[in-house]
């Protein structure tokens, strides 16, 4: 939801600051449009890396301190 504010708010603000030719607010509200979904696939890119990465650290943790043989493979 804050994403579609974001994206409503944006798209006024280049509204009133650019000239009144609506091929100049759509070159700029797609740009802005398309640096967002690529900042958010940025995103989500390195929030799963991060996940893994705890799931590979609880992985060896349990695996080689407590000695849960079980869960190894």
């Amino acid at each position: 939801m804050d994403i579609i504010i974001y994206i409503i708010y944006l798209s006024f603000g280049l509204k009133w600051t650019l000239t009144d030719t609506t091929r100049q607010f759509l070159i700029a509200f797609l740009s802005y449009l398309v640096l967002t979904i690529i900042l958010m696939i940025i995103l989500v890119i390195i929030v799963v890396l991060l996940l893994m990465s705890l799931i590979n650290s609880w992985l060896d943790f349990f695996c080689h301190t407590l000695g849960w043989i079980s869960m190894c493979s």
